[in-house]
């Protein structure tokens, strides 16, 4: 089986929204939404997320540009 996604331009998913999705799954499981079963695999997903949303960012902020230094005074 495959999953096709269309997405018009319009629609973006970012890295700010991941970053939601993870707070939302983190509240979620304070709040006892899920079953004690469930747990190992929210917390997978938790974990996976996590790390994406941590490379991304790290990726994101290598790729700025840095501005020259330049010696005081001139």
């Amino acid at each position: 089986m495959s999953l096709n996604i269309y997405m018009n331009n319009d629609t973006q998913f970012t890295i700010a929204d991941l970053a939601v999705v993870r707070n939302i799954v983190e509240l979620a499981c304070q709040r006892g939404a899920f079953r004690a079963d469930e747990m190992k695999n929210v917390g997978t997903a938790f974990e996976r997320l996590s790390n994406f949303i941590a490379e991304s960012q790290a990726a994101a902020e290598a790729q700025q540009p840095v501005e020259p230094l330049t010696p005081q005074g001139e």
